[in-house]
This record gives C-alpha cells, structure tokens and sequence, in this order.
C-alpha cells in the first residue's frame, strides 16, 4: 500500500469482526466445541443473519468513497450548508474553524482507504464456508436438484447467498 495512505480503523475492525465469526464456523472439531457439521447446521440456522452482517460490511465500503468525502471537505460554511438542507441546521461556533483544521490536519495524517484485499478475504471466507455447508450438510447436490425439479421448496445450492469480491484499488 502506498505510504501516504493508510486503511480505514473502522473498516478494518468491522472485517476482523466478521472474519472471527466465520473463523468460528469454519474451524476444525477442539474439545468441547461443537463438532463442525453441528457448527454448519447452526450457521444455515442463522444464514439471514450473517447474510445481512456481510452485506452491511460490503454496503460500508461500497460507500466509503462518498462517506470520504465529508472528511476531506475543508470549508465548514459548505459543510454547514449541506446539513441545513437535510434538515439538520448547525451552530456556527461548531464549523467556523474547520478549514484551518482539517489544512493542518492533512500536513500530517495519510489518506484514508478503504482495505479492499481484507474485505475480499472474509468474502472468500465466507464463500468457502456455504461450499462447505454444501459439502457436508445439505443433502447430496443429486437429491436437492430432484427436488428442485420436483417442484420442492428445495434451492439447488446455496449460489444465491454467494458474494463477489470487490475490485481492488491498483494501489492497494
């Protein structure tokens, strides 16, 4: 990564998070653990709950760019402005100072990014762990796709819940 950039604290902590769960899910049988296909069924258990946790992690970097840009806006009366027209009118005191601020605040803090790459491990992650649910908990991919046909409430596989990695930066 370039050295006048630095990832985001947030988004990083916020990947780490999801990362630790998925970790949970996907580790191997340790004495009183739940043994891994016990841990799997739980996970299909609670699948709309961890879909919409990923979802929210990827919506934090799909607008971390515009989010950004408050940040690297330098004129409080603008800023003042934007808020007043969303309804959120603020004191004067609370931006008079912030162009003179965020000037000598850029002299020595990087850029802040978006940690794309980190992102893309937990969505691998959490691709690799539905494979696995696939693999070892779900009746074999014959029996679903004959249900399916069938006309059964039956999904075929688990590709809806799939997600694609983001693309990243060329500096990151």
């Amino acid at each position: 990564m370039d050295q006048h950039k630095r990832p985001s604290v947030y988004l990083q902590e916020r990947c780490a998070e999801l990362g630790r769960v998925l970790d949970f899910f996907l580790e191997v049988h340790r004495g009183q653990m739940p043994a891994l296909d016990e841990r799997l069924v739980v996970f299909l258990a609670q699948l709309g709950f961890w879909e919409w946790e990923l979802d929210n992690v990827i919506f934090a970097f799909t607008t971390f760019a515009e989010r950004a840009r408050a940040w690297e806006n330098d004129s409080g009366p603008a800023l003042a402005e934007g808020l007043r027209a969303r309804g959120l009118p603020v004191r004067f005191a609370a931006v008079k100072n912030v162009k003179g601020k965020r000037l000598a605040r850029a002299e020595r803090v990087r850029q802040v990014v978006a940690p794309v790459a980190e992102l893309n491990r937990v969505i691998a992650m959490w691709n690799a762990l539905l494979g696995l649910c696939e693999e070892r908990v779900l009746l074999p991919v014959e029996e679903r796709s004959e249900l399916a046909a069938l006309g059964a409430g039956v999904l075929p596989d688990l590709s809806k819940y799939r997600r694609d990695p983001l693309p990243v930066p060329a500096d990151e």
